[in-house]
């Protein structure tokens, strides 16, 4: 089973195992204030078993996995003790108020911007690879569509009848598009163009395209009130994460004194009289 709690922080296995271990120690855990009933391991235990169609089958499932009862009651106890470790050293121990995020807001002000982008609309008239001469035919018809609604054809409606782009559906209309997501040559053309105006047709290995720039939205930075919750959410994680990390190699460097404790209380013995 995965930890929740050790899941959304994005704790790694060996990390969690080593939060376990050190846990399990009684008097460690009595320390912390941190204990585990008998009746959250049954109540966890009954989740457990719940997911599988029969008792049989719950079985069958923890013995092709090297497991018994006893040790499944076993994990399911170090998984209830490191949750609960996590949630009083890490989750109770970690806010971020709305003035520290409107300090990171203020000082990072590029990553908040929104930025420039054009409504625009999109004629495709692709070519024929199974033609010689289709690039010609293809370029020859892109430039009779520019020249007609040049001189006032309806764009949208000559996108729903000659466009070989799905977005003819819609009369071409892509929507607000920013820099990044079009090709290259159509995505420079369609930036230089002034609302209102109508490109020449632009050649990609699609075939021609005639684009028509309905409106331009300049890059904008987005209002602190608008991200404020997942800011806050966002600083959130990451000082979890760094307060995650400073207490397993707390809990690290102290199993390893007292390991190294341990190690040197069983090699000393009594010594006889005389001896150095």
């Amino acid at each position: 089973m995965i930890l929740k709690t050790i899941a959304q922080l994005n704790v790694p296995a060996n990390e969690t195992v080593l939060i376990g271990d050190m846990m399990n120690d009684i008097h460690a855990a009595r320390a912390a204030g941190i204990k585990v009933e008998p009746a959250e391991v049954t109540a966890r235990l009954k989740q457990v078993r719940s997911r599988y169609p029969s008792p049989e089958a719950y079985k069958q499932a923890i013995q092709a996995r090297g497991l018994t009862p006893a040790s499944v009651q076993k994990r399911i106890e170090r998984e209830i003790l490191v949750e609960k470790a996590v949630r009083r050293e890490v989750d109770e121990k970690v806010r971020v108020s709305e003035e520290e995020a409107r300090r990171f807001y203020e000082r990072n002000p590029d990553r908040f911007n929104e930025p420039e982008n054009v409504r625009l609309r999109h004629i495709l008239v692709r070519r024929d690879p199974a033609i010689k001469e289709g690039r010609d035919a293809a370029r020859r018809k892109a430039l009779d569509l520019a020249a007609r609604i040049k001189k006032g054809a309806d764009f949208a409606a000559l996108a729903r009848s000659e466009s070989d782009d799905p977005s003819r559906e819609q009369g071409g209309d892509l929507g607000l598009v920013h820099k990044g997501r079009l090709m290259p040559a159509v995505e420079e053309a369609a930036f230089r163009l002034k609302p209102g105006v109508v490109s020449d047709p632009v050649e990609t290995i699609y075939g021609f395209h005639i684009l028509k720039v309905e409106a331009r939205v300049p890059e904008t930075r987005r209002s602190f009130d608008s991200i404020k919750g997942k800011l806050i959410r966002d600083l959130g994680d990451l000082a979890r994460q760094d307060r995650l990390q400073a207490w397993i190699e707390t809990l690290s460097t102290r199993a390893t004194i007292r390991y190294v404790d341990q190690g040197a209380d069983s090699s000393s013995g009594p010594r006889r009289s005389g001896s150095p």
